[in-house]
């Protein structure tokens, strides 16, 4: 008996000492083949006002140098240029390699030199560039870089924004992973994983692929490989299915997983890479935009790519606090304008939970670069679309993005005519796509387009509600822009603006899938804020934009009228409002300039996508002259939506009341 028991606590042993296994760190490599030496520090910086300087003067060595440190960017009014160089020594001793320049997304035209002769040319995009380098181990060399404009176009950013981001040297193993991607289907639970291995001589490894919990404790899954490595390169795939996918959303955006994989040579480790990756699931009804189920407007900004002003200790601070301010205004998404993201920005949105649309850009020739763009962004869950300029059907291009990517949406941007493409289809649906910059003195443009809106009934997406930017005094050609974040111009055209994302809102015969704003110009990345950290008039506006339902009020006001009328008060809201409410009418009187303000309780039952306000308007204007409506939501102390105050004309003491449709 006793023999019986000591054979069954030595089970219960075994047992909890393989589940103890299971619980602990899951080790990283042993060996890594992997060499990386960081180029961040002490760049000699000169500026070239012109951008005329000789370059195989400047290359060799630009006068007047001071002293930076990369990640560094700062403004430029003219189509000069920037230079850095720097010593640099190969990784190794003695024998000789092969290295690897990385450039992380460069923006505008990057001239490389090596020694002072040139080496490279990059017209950067936003995606990483690299650069192969051969030479003797522990050699020393002279590196050169001359960055041309990049940036915004002039018509939208007055000064032209240069700067570098991260820059490392790399060893390059014999044998190794050149590039490693990775894609998640939530449909149908899957990881992607695609790569491509290389080897100087022929060889044959072991290639170990990994999903890894967030925190890297638990492996979900795994697969090993046999593959014969030549120096012509293999790509390969292989699809690793996670049992119970968490999906990665706004408000949980901790849901992400690991891939780790492994290149083993006759049992050793001679190179390893490893990424974070998600997904959420994202469809399109026709009518809304769903997330893991669950309808989303998107109310975002559209940035540049590159790296922006850096105004704190390091660049990825710089950005969360870019994109904090940006959900605290009550923005939910980004779009790139014109360049791939930095990987800085999609990994602040994925930590912040923001939903993104991506750019392809476009390479030579103007074709999108659709495998380069993925393997540098696909592993970014908050990515939930592609999207690119271009016109004609493209059945090629969207063939081969959705033999890469078959889950995530894709916007084709033709004019005012684009496709919202959605997963698993390959025709996708007409949208009224408006990108169009609002002048102080066009609004009248902009109602115009809404009424043609409203004939066609399609859906909307506004990829670019932005101020259009007048000329300055100091350049003539337009070539510069004169209406900042923080000045009356600047918000007078972001007032208009509101009015008009309102009336979007308020559309009864069009469904509204989201709106893009592009900021007045200002001193940072979204203009929300000054770089001492005061906010601008574009974040309070801002808040406007995206409170979480809208009052919409429009007044017919003629320049003489005898009774005024208003066409339409309702309050549109998109979400979930239960419980009670408080409507303030706020009226200002001509004759003292008095404010009287009543209120009417609203009590919401059930889900109110519009309710109409002009039976609870009390207001019957008893003196000509002008009054000034306004109208606010609130619940408690908080206030929900509200209206621009309203201008009303009265002319004739007569006017004894005010004419509704409900009252006409």
């Amino acid at each position: 008996m006793s023999r019986y028991f000591v054979a069954l606590i030595l089970a219960l042993l075994t047992l909890a000492l393989s589940t103890a296994a299971k619980e602990r760190p899951v080790p990283a490599p042993a060996e890594q083949g992997r060499v990386v030496v960081s180029l961040d520090d002490a760049w000699s910086f000169a500026v070239d006002p012109t951008g005329d300087a000789p370059t195989a003067e400047w290359a060799t060595g630009p006068p007047s140098p001071t002293t930076k440190k990369l990640p560094h960017s700062w403004t430029q009014s003219d189509r000069g240029a920037a230079w850095y160089a720097r010593e640099i020594t190969f990784p190794g001793a003695g024998e000789q390699v092969e290295a690897q320049l990385n450039l992380d997304h460069p923006v505008g035209a990057l001239d490389v030199f090596l020694d002072g002769k040139p080496a490279a040319q990059f017209v950067g995009n936003g995606l990483p560039q690299h650069m192969r380098l051969q030479g003797k181990g522990g050699s020393t060399h002279r590196l050169a870089l001359r960055l041309g404009r990049t940036g915004l176009p002039p018509t939208t950013r007055s000064r032209s924004i240069y700067g570098l981001g991260h820059i490392s040297i790399e060893l390059l193993p014999a044998a190794r992973i050149e590039t490693l991607g990775a894609v998640l289907d939530p449909a149908k639970k899957t990881l992607s994983a695609r790569y491509r291995l290389f080897a100087t001589n022929p060889i044959t490894a072991s290639l170990k692929l990994e999903v890894l919990s967030a925190d890297g404790k638990h492996v979900l899954g795994h697969r090993t490989e046999t593959c014969s490595l030549s120096a012509a390169g293999v790509e390969g795939e292989q699809l690793l299915p996670i049992k119970h996918m968490l999906c990665w959303s706004p408000r949980q955006p901790d849901r992400t997983y690991r891939l780790r994989v492994t290149l083993l040579v006759a049992g050793r480790v001679v190179d390893a890479r490893e990424l974070t990756c998600g997904a959420c699931a994202v469809a399109f009804t026709g009518t809304i935009l769903l997330i893991n189920g669950q309808p989303v407007q998107l109310k975002g900004v559209r940035l540049p790519g590159g790296i922006p002003l850096i105004y704190r200790p390091t660049l990825e601070e710089t950005l969360q606090n870019e994109l904090e301010l940006a959900r605290k205004a009550g923005f939910n998404a980004i779009m790139a304008d014109g360049s791939a993201l930095p990987e800085e920005v999609l990994a602040m949105a994925d930590a912040l939970g923001m939903l993104v649309i991506g750019e392809i850009p476009c390479g030579e020739g103007g074709a999108p670069q659709i495998r380069a763009t993925l393997d540098a962004c696909a592993h970014h869950p908050c990515v939930i679309a592609w999207s690119w300029a271009g016109a004609g059907a493209q059945a090629q291009q969207i063939a081969d993005l959705r033999a890469l990517d078959p889950f995530r949406l894709i916007l084709l941007r033709d004019g005012t005519r684009s496709r919202l493409i959605g997963p698993r289809d390959t025709t996708g649906q007409t949208i009224t796509d408006l990108d169009l910059n609002l002048p102080d003195e066009m609004a009248d443009t902009w109602w115009g387009q809404l009424r043609q809106i409203e004939e066609e009934r399609q859906p909307v997406l506004v990829t670019g509600l932005g101020v259009a930017m007048a000329p300055s005094a100091e350049s003539p050609s337009g070539s510069s822009a004169s209406i900042r974040g923080n000045t009356l111009e600047g918000d007078r055209a972001l007032g208009l603006l509101r009015g008009t994302v309102e009336s979007l809102r308020c559309g009864r015969q069009f469904p509204l899938l989201g709106y893009f704003v592009r900021l007045p110009q200002a001193e940072t990345l979204t203009g929300l804020s000054t770089r001492s950290g005061n906010p601008t008039n574009a974040l309070t506006t801002s808040v406007a934009y995206n409170q979480p339902c809208a009052i919409f009020l429009r007044v017919k006001s003629p320049v003489v009228v005898a009774e005024q009328t208003i066409l339409d008060a309702a309050i549109v809201n998109a979400d979930r409002m239960l419980g009670e409410y408080q409507l303030y009418e706020v009226v200002t009187t001509p004759d003292d300039g008095r404010t009287a303000i009543t209120s009417r309780k609203l009590d919401f039952t059930s889900k109110t996508t519009q309710l109409d306000l002009l039976k609870y308007l009390s207001f019957v204007p008893d003196h000509a002259g002008e009054y000034r409506l306004q109208l606010v939501l609130s619940q408690g102390d908080r206030v929900i939506a509200s209206t621009q105050v309203a201008r009303i004309t009265v002319s004739s003491a007569e006017s004894a009341s005010l004419v509704t449709p409900s009252n006409r």
